[in-house]
Parts: structure tokens; sequence; C-alpha cells
């Protein structure tokens, strides 16, 4: 009950909070990924981070920690980016079934995409990381 009381009251207290939308110029989705390296002196695991963002507000986030043991800064960062672009991919097809995919961006790379492909690959997705 104590719990539920905290909820209670966290969600009574933010009723007036929003994700906000908008801004001059419309954004697609981009990317941030960040990685703390061994920062858990006891198992040496790094911790890894991303939020992706669409039209200026914040729409997916995650941190955790890394499965395995990063032996550098550039490991850790590398592997914090795999995670951000796999999170990238997912949220491309949800905007694609969504019937959106002028959303996912409008970057100047075009990928090269054989002609007998079933998936159409549009624009790619910004990850921008700090490294």
């Amino acid at each position: 009950m104590i719990a539920l009381r905290k909820v209670l009251k966290y969600l009574r207290s933010t009723i007036d909070y929003g994700i906000t939308f908008g801004g001059k110029r419309p954004e697609g989705l981009i990317g941030y990924s960040d990685s703390d390296f061994a920062s858990d002196r006891s198992d040496r695991l790094s911790i890894l981070g991303n939020v992706f963002m669409l039209g200026g507000g914040l729409i997916s986030w995650a941190s955790r920690k890394q499965k395995s043991v990063a032996t550098s800064t550039m490991d850790a960062e590398y592997m914090a980016m795999c995670e951000a672009s796999k999170q990238s991919q997912w949220l491309s097809l949800v905007l694609r079934e969504m019937g959106a995919p002028e959303l996912i961006g409008n970057h100047k790379f075009k990928p090269t995409v054989k002609e007998k492909t079933k998936f159409m690959i549009g624009s790619p997705v910004l990850i921008r990381g700090d490294n």
C-alpha cells in the first residue's frame, strides 16, 4: 500500500507533464548513445545508455549494465552504439508499420539497396555518440 500511494502521489504531481513535439523544422528520428567505462568497481562492467528523439520529443530511452567486460573506453562505446543501433532499427520498423516512413530521417546518406529486396530501406537513423 505504501508503494501504491507513492505511485499515485507521483502521478498526481506530474499530471501536467508531457512530451512536447514541434519546433521550427520537423526533425526525423535521431539517437544519442553513451557509455561509462568500467564504472562498477566490483564487476568492472560498463553502463550503456541511449535516447531517441522524434520531432524534438523524447520517445525512447534505455540505461543498463553491459553484458560483458569492455577492455577499453572504445570497446565500451562500441557496445553502447551497437545497442543503440538495434533500438533504432526497431523504432524505424514501428514508424514504417505506422505508415510514417518520412519520420525516420531526412539525412543525406542513402544506402545501396539491391532491386529484389523485400524490405524497403529509407534514410538511415542518425545516431550520435560522444566518442
